[in-house]
């Protein structure tokens, strides 16, 4: 005999389903948005660290161009440092997950 609490049981188990489906099926598409800006604050960082090592001796001329560089990209500069033949770069993005912000770095040394 069949019970009316059992009627519809599947129909909202599958819709469950869906639920944790989609959730993680957002979270995995956050992450892989995640791995691609840290790819490409990475590349940027490698840029800019090179273009600045351009303008060495000057570090705070190589310091402006690497700033330069990572602001075309859509990025900051977090640190920057260098003697007279070197030059490291330390790049910086915030990007946020369900309203949490999440700080990548990269970080680059170039010199000649």
């Amino acid at each position: 005999m069949k019970f009316l609490t059992d009627r519809g049981s599947a129909t909202v188990a599958i819709a469950g389903l869906i639920v944790v489906v989609m959730s993680a099926f957002s979270l995995g598409v956050a992450a892989i948005g995640i791995l691609i800006t840290k790819h490409k604050l990475e590349s940027a960082t490698d840029l800019a660290a090179l273009s600045a090592a351009h303008d060495l001796p000057l570090v705070f001329a190589a310091c402006q161009q690497a700033a330069s560089e990572l602001a075309v990209s859509g990025f900051q500069l977090g640190d920057c440092q260098g003697g007279d033949a070197w030059v490291r770069v330390q790049g910086r993005a915030e990007i946020s997950l369900l309203a949490y912000p999440i700080e990548l770095q990269a970080e680059a040394t170039a010199g000649w």
